[in-house]
């Protein structure tokens, strides 16, 4: 059983995540990167640099530990993203107005468990 290898396979998009940890190849560095993802974009992630080859340090250090890697380069999941318990969230709209049969809104509070407040301007933000 030891001869065999456990293949490791490319995370899909839907399955990077914030939070895990996960091998790249970045142009800059000069071999692959272990990166901590704190934010997920369209095409790429921004994410904090954990470890890299000893003469890539100072590179990192001059990035200040942050980097942006696009989803083609992620080569494998080191750390699956730890699991989070489902949150709470309380939607209010403020300033409502009604305007013929239609409802007019200035701003939507959304209140999260861990307290949290973000305001969006229309529902569409808050459904993004």
């Amino acid at each position: 059983m030891n001869s065999v290898k456990i293949k490791r396979k490319r995370p899909k998009r839907s399955e990077i995540m914030v939070g895990g940890i996960y091998a790249c190849k970045h142009p800059s560095f000069s071999t692959k990167i272990e990166i901590e993802v704190t934010k997920v974009l369209d095409e790429s992630v921004v994410c904090k640099i954990v470890s890299c080859d000893p003469t890539d340090e100072q590179l990192a250090k001059d990035l200040l530990g942050l980097t942006v890697v696009n989803f083609k380069n992620i080569w494998w999941t080191v750390q699956e993203p730890p699991k989070t318990e489902s949150q709470k969230v309380e939607v209010k709209v403020t300033n409502p107005r009604k305007i013929g049969d239609k409802t007019k809104i200035k701003s939507i509070l959304v209140h999260f468990s861990d307290g949290r407040v973000q305001k969006y301007n229309t529902a569409r933000e808050v459904d993004l």
